[in-house]
């Protein structure tokens, strides 16, 4: 649906979801000026879909797969799903294709200057860069949030290693739990992926109540690595590496502008997944007139009510986490978890859902404030 196109629209922040959304605005057929720098950032999303869904991300694809394991007490649990696959995209080469084709758009201004500072007036909106000052009646803000007070963190540090394929490493590896003193008492696990021809990415990753080192991420992945994935080579340097710490629960955005991707809830506060939450708010953008609806939380309220219930039980006991997702693994069908996890369960999912967890924490996080 087209806006009125004398408006002049900022988007800052030359992200996922910067890009994304200004290559939406432009299909509304508004001129953009899109600032920040070109991120070269390694990333690898995630997400599950429906087999019979298209993928918009295709070109991007690493790798699908109907099932995934989890690694619980030296044991593998498969998870085998009929309906779903999981999706690993390449971020870089999605922000790499979206730069070229903002790049060639006449209706695009590219500026890769930081934005300094965002003054909102009664109509407009005054941006200042490091090298001019810029005005827009709407302005849409992609930089990461300010985590709230007592909100927790999901840290990770993954490297890219090259190895050997064997049985075993030939799909994800969603959760392998490991108690390691140097995150503290935050809930440890190893996340694996496998990249094809022979390369894989080996993250740890962690929930918990404040951030840790990143190196001791990081060597606690490189550690996995050398212990898990045949003929890698320690001495020599992974291919890429990718970190980061995502909010787990309320965040502040960084201006009184329009806040998109993490900023505006993209992540779901439980897992950290925030694919699915931006397609859906991109979605509904596309099909509505308000360009405020990208500010609105994707998720709907179960998923919202769950989410809290759960952190709040995470909070007071962040290890109890390894029970919470080793039931969720062993009692779960892909499918059930697929759905949870991408915000289409249905009632009878979440009983189920409910039904894996121990009952006595939850039970006490629901009526102790």
């Amino acid at each position: 649906m087209k806006q009125d196109a004398s408006k002049k629209v900022i988007v800052i922040g030359a992200g996922i979801s910067g890009l994304l959304v200004s290559q939406l605005l432009r299909g509304k057929g508004l001129d953009v000026t899109l600032l920040g720098p070109v991120d070269t950032r390694h990333q690898t999303l995630c997400t599950w879909r429906k087999k019979r869904e298209l993928s918009p991300y295709a070109a991007h694809r690493i790798g699908s797969w109907d099932c995934w394991d989890f690694a619980l007490e030296g044991q593998v649990i498969r998870q085998q799903a009929t309906s779903y696959r999981y999706e690993a995209i390449s971020g870089l080469s999605l922000k790499t294709e979206l730069e070229k084709e903002l790049s060639s758009d006449s209706g695009i201004i590219r500026d890769k200057s930081l934005a300094l500072s965002i003054s909102a007036g009664a109509k407009s909106y005054e941006v200042e860069t490091e090298s001019k000052s810029l005005r827009a009646d709407l302005v849409f803000d992609s930089r990461p949030p300010k985590f709230c007070e007592g909100t927790m963190v999901q840290q990770f540090y993954g490297i890219a290693v090259a190895g050997e394929s064997s049985k075993g490493n030939e799909v994800p590896l969603l959760m392998e739990f490991k108690k390691d003193d140097r995150v503290g008492d935050a809930l440890l696990f190893l996340y694996a992926l496998p990249l094809g021809h022979g390369q894989f990415l080996a993250e740890a990753t962690l929930f918990g109540n404040q951030p840790v080192s990143a190196s001791s991420l990081e060597s606690i992945a490189t550690e996995w690595a050398q212990e898990k994935i045949q003929g890698y080579d320690e001495n020599q340097a992974p291919l890429f590496n990718e970190s980061g710490i995502l909010p787990m629960g309320p965040v502040e955005p960084l201006s009184d502008a329009t806040p998109i991707g993490i900023a505006s809830g993209s992540a779901r506060m439980s897992s950290g997944y925030s694919l699915t939450g931006l397609e859906k708010q991109i979605a509904d953008c596309r099909q509505n007139v308000s360009l405020d609806r990208l500010s609105m939380n994707p998720y709907s309220r179960k998923s919202l009510w769950m989410d809290k219930l759960f952190l709040r039980v995470l909070s007071r006991d962040p290890g109890i986490g390894k029970q919470i997702f080793s039931s969720m693994g062993c009692e779960l069908d892909g499918d059930t978890f697929a759905r949870f996890m991408t915000d289409q369960f249905s009632l009878g999912d979440a009983l189920r859902v409910v039904g894996a967890m121990p009952k006595k924490p939850f039970l006490r996080a629901l009526f102790q404030s």
